[in-house]
């Protein structure tokens, strides 16, 4: 069983205000074989997300307008 199969199902959430950022997690993410990858640029569209969509690994940029990523 590869690596792709294990973590075909796995839902991972990245949030991060600058969007090369996002894209490179985006693009590293996928090679490593995870399907279910979920960006966001605005810390608080994501947490409205994850309050009613299950995650299972949060990747979160600590300094981003509007609110942090520790809040």
């Amino acid at each position: 069983m590869g690596s792709a199969t294990i973590f075909a199902d796995i839902r991972v959430c990245v949030v991060d205000d600058n969007r090369n950022f996002q894209n490179l997690f985006r693009t590293l993410l996928r090679g490593m074989g995870f399907r279910r990858v979920d960006v966001f640029g605005d810390p608080i569209e994501a947490r409205a997300f994850v309050t009613e969509t299950p995650v299972d690994v949060a990747f979160v940029d600590l300094v981003m307008p509007r609110q942090s990523g520790i809040d």
